[in-house]
């Protein structure tokens, strides 16, 4: 996940969403897949994301995904047609950010 969308979902401070960031990948849960143009992170095993994901309670959830949705909205909207898969699998409520 872009870090521009974590920033608009995490409901914390920049500095504060960083130093978690750092932690998680310290810790071998979360490694970076790409630096341009923007950081961009994701689960190192499918099964942390999976277990991570099945702990949030349903109504956090959705709070995420539409969180997520009005974040691809408001931070690509110039290039809005390139993140219409993201903006799929939030609106249907899915499990998004791991790669396999």
């Amino acid at each position: 996940m872009p870090i521009l969308l974590l920033q608009a979902i995490a409901e914390m401070d920049e500095p504060t969403l960083r130093s978690g960031l750092g932690r998680l990948q310290a810790a071998e849960f979360l490694y970076e897949v790409g630096l341009f143009p923007e950081p961009e992170y994701t689960f190192k095993h499918a099964l942390t994301h999976e277990v991570a994901y099945g702990t949030l309670l349903t109504e956090r959830r959705r709070a995420l995904h539409a969180g997520s949705s009005t974040g691809i909205e408001t931070a690509y909207s110039v290039r809005l047609d390139e993140q219409m898969e993201q903006l799929a699998e939030h609106a249907r409520g899915r499990s998004c950010g791991t790669r396999r």
